[in-house]
């Protein structure tokens, strides 16, 4: 090093800690935050880990995967402080360059022999050094104790640095952000409110532009990728909520991150990461640009640049009166589902535009108030206060008159790649783990022990989430005219009046009939669009037959296609236990009815539930494959018309839990129709009654009102006209909410030989049944009229 390289280190040295001894405070605060939260706090948890391994009585290798998990938890990815640090930037920032608000500091640092330039370039790398030495220093300090306690490993290092590195770009784009507020301020509390402005300005704008849309838009819906990745401002935004939202499944699991999450991980916060870059180097340079010309004598004043005062108001104005209509729009309980009767619009409207306005006057006077710091000039600017009024009703006004035709748009097939549909009534649901990672469930030491409610290491999928994700519907002609008449039912509900959906039993008769769901559109721009949508019950079944006869349809709904980790699994089992599937005892083993030697099944036993009003099956079912592919070659056949056209025999549960990780399940309708899949069924000794061939000896109904109601029928004739008139159950596909009187409960009581083929406490004194309405015995409506 040259003599005059040595003179300038030197002097930058003696300048760094000139600059130090004036905010050893912060260089405290900093240093002790970081030795708390990482030597400190990971010594503890690993110890506390040693102590609750040895009561547990773990093995070491199940005892390090333990120490693995907290220090992955607590140091990587998942950690849940990364707010802390966005603080401390805007701490850091807003220090740096506090003289700034005093006159006499301002004339202390003007009189030394530095150019502006240098001084920016000596504050801005000092709030670095400030953070980053006693942070890599104390982190340096946890990785040793890790290492010395064999609580570390490759993956687990990788995820550590990554989670360092971009505690550094938050710190950077928190700290420009808090340097910037200061530029654009000459007080330290409006250089405070200023930072918090800026951190939340776009993220409360998408907020309420989705609150807007869900309130005042009938056919509303969102999807998982119309989130945002990213805002250029604010760093609290870009660096929790994209890792949370993308990744809940291991977010707040208790075990190591494996390679694969580890990259998804990274995926996740990757557009977040790159706003947070971009957002350092852009502001930065914005902070040197504002700092070389902004006036000195500026010290003490609020907004510097008076075009952004008018800007900031009318934003916060316009802000506050949005979230002020839309508080009074959920105090009288109204949104985007539920219609306003004529004669109570106009008055709940004049509630929702006077306050949205008492705000937006409000809050502009006070910000003017703040600008001038006098109280007295609360009605200094009532141009703005004006403008920002017009603004928020003009807002209001779009979503309320639907001026966009959101209710109203469906996508030419020309513009669509594919869609989705998602019905949500009546429809088979699961829950069962990504194939994808069916192995790691299995074979990870992870799931042993550590964490033995975990599911597939938390990654799980359920029917709508498959549908939204998978579905691949290409006949989009006659998905769009589905779409078309789901809307059109909607509107008509809301604009007279009614709820657009059914809410509960007491609101059914107000709601627009139809059936619950939502269409995706996949547009080929690379866009995804999506609508609520309530198919009316009066839909052109050819329609339909088209839709949901398509194999890409009936692929994504029925989970039985999805099965493939837990026939693995079964097949694995019936190997290792050595079963003989030609013995039907040991193919299928009933678990509910007299003479069976258990009742419950034991871990890694597929167990199947099948079942109607009345009457049940539960059993071990070690020949679920050849269940499975029949359901799928029936499957493949059905259709909309086949399922309005025929009730479901019953329901079929399958349930299959390993205890160690691994548990899948799913239910859904079987219908007549399902032949083969009744075949292997009944090969295997699983049958159900029908209504019609229970040996019932009386049968009650209710009626619950204001007064209780109930008639006992033991004359056999009536009791057969109940059981014609019953269904066999009331699930089932596309049926309608009419189908079953919903006004009466039916209990049919059986007598005690049907007991001595079943087990009692399945149906305990009765089988519920469900009467269908257009049945209904003219005795039985005699003895219930209508009220």
């Amino acid at each position: 090093m040259s003599n005059s390289e040595q003179k300038s280190f030197y002097t930058f040295g003696k300048i760094q800690k000139h600059i130090i001894s004036r905010r050893i405070w912060l260089a405290g605060l900093m240093t002790l935050y970081f030795i708390l939260y990482y030597p400190v706090a990971v010594a503890m948890q690993i110890t506390r880990s040693n102590q609750s391994g040895m009561m547990r009585s773990l093995s070491t290798e199940m005892l390090r995967n333990d120490r693995l998990s907290l220090i992955s938890a607590w140091m990587g990815m998942r950690s849940s402080f990364l707010f802390v640090i966005v603080f401390l930037g805007i701490l850091a920032g807003i220090q740096e360059f506090s003289y700034l608000f005093s006159s006499d500091k301002i004339d202390f640092y003007e009189s030394q022999p530095l150019s502006r330039k240098a001084r920016f370039g000596n504050l801005y790398l000092n709030g670095i050094l400030l953070f980053s030495i006693p942070l890599i220093v104390n982190w340096g300090l946890a990785v040793l104790i890790s290492i010395a306690t064999n609580s570390l490993n490759a993956i687990t290092l990788e995820e550590l640095l990554y989670q360092l590195f971009r505690i550094l770009l938050v710190f950077l784009a928190s700290y420009s952000i808090g340097i910037l507020s200061v530029m654009l301020t000459g007080n330290l509390i409006v250089a405070v409110l200023m930072s918090i402005f800026l951190e939340v300005f776009g993220w409360l704008g998408w907020y309420l532009t989705v609150a807007l849309g869900s309130t005042f838009y009938i056919t509303w819906a969102f999807v998982n990728s119309q989130a945002p990745r990213g805002f250029l401002l604010s760093t609290l935004y870009n660096t929790i909520y994209p890792s949370v939202y993308s990744s809940m499944g291991v977010m707040y699991a208790r075990y190591p991150l494996m390679a694969y999450e580890l990259k998804n991980m990274v995926s996740s916060t990757l557009p977040g990461d790159f706003c947070n870059i971009a957002c350092a180097v852009l502001i930065g340079v914005c902070d040197l640009m504002l700092f070389s010309r902004r006036k000195m004598e500026a010290a003490g004043e609020s907004v510097l640049f008076r075009p952004l005062r008018a800007v900031i108001k009318i934003i916060v104005s316009v802000y506050g009166g949005i979230i002020t209509a839309l508080l009074v729009l959920g105090i009288f309980g109204i949104n985007n589902r539920v219609g306003i009767a004529a004669e109570n619009q106009l008055s709940i409207y004049v509630y929702v535009f006077a306050g949205a306005l008492f705000m937006c006057f409000l809050a502009a006077g006070v910000m003017q108030s703040i600008y001038d710091f006098n109280i007295r000039r609360f009605f200094g600017s009532v141009w703005s206060m004006l403008l920002s009024g017009a603004l928020c009703l003009l807002i209001l006004g779009f979503y309320h008159f639907d001026l966009s035709g959101y209710d109203r748009w469906v996508p030419s097939p020309e513009k669509t790649a594919y869609a989705s549909l998602v019905v949500y009534d009546g429809f088979p649901w699961f829950n069962i783990p990504y194939e994808a990672d069916s192995d790691i469930a299995s074979d990870s030491p992870y799931d042993t022990g550590i964490s033995p409610y975990s599911t597939s290491r938390g990654s799980m999928i359920n029917s709508n989430d498959y549908a939204e994700n998978n579905m691949r519907i290409t006949d989009l002609k006659s998905l769009t005219a589905i779409a078309s008449a789901g809307m059109e039912n909607m509107t008509a509900a809301k604009q007279s009046g009614k709820t657009a959906v059914v809410t509960d039993a007491g609101t059914n008769e107000m709601a627009a009939s139809g059936w619950n769901a939502k269409v995706i559109y996949k547009l080929k721009n690379g866009k995804t669009a999506a609508r609520n949508i309530r198919i009316p019950y009066s839909v052109d079944p050819e329609l339909m037959d088209k839709v949901t006869g398509q194999e890409e349809y009936i692929r994504s709904i029925f989970p039985v296609f999805l099965d493939d980790s837990l026939r693995n699994k079964i097949n694995k089992e019936i190997q290792a236990r050595q079963i003989d599937m030609s013995d039907p005892e040991q193919r299928t083993i009933i678990l509910n009815r007299p003479g069976s030697f258990r009742g419950v099944t034991t871990a890694s036993e597929p167990k199947l539930y099948f079942y109607n009003d009345a009457d049940s099956v539960t059993a071990v079912c070690w020949f679920y494959t050849e269940l499975s592919d029949a359901l799928r070659e029936d499957l493949l056949k059905m259709s909309f018309s086949d399922y309005t056209q025929e009730d479901a025999l019953g329901n079929l549960n399958i349930e299959f839990d390993d205890y160690n990780g691994y548990y899948l399940n799913y239910e859904m309708p079987v219908y007549a129709g399902y032949e083969k899949t009744i075949k292997v069924l009944e090969e295997n000794g699983i049958r159900l009654a029908s209504v019609q061939e229970i040996p019932f000896e009386s049968i009650v109904v209710r009626r619950w009102s204001e007064t209780y109601e109930e008639k006992t029928y033991k004359d056999a004739n009536e009791i057969r006209s109940i059981l014609d008139a019953c269904m066999q159950t009331n699930s089932g596909l596309w049926k309608t909410d009419s189908n079953w009187e919903k006004s009466l409960d039916v209990i049919g009581q059986p007598g005690e030989a049907y007991y001595e083929t079943r087990s009692r406490y399945e149906f305990g004194d009765g089988c519920s049944l469900t009467l269908k309405t257009d049945l209904v015995p003219d005795f039985v409506k005699a003895d219930f009229p209508k009220e």
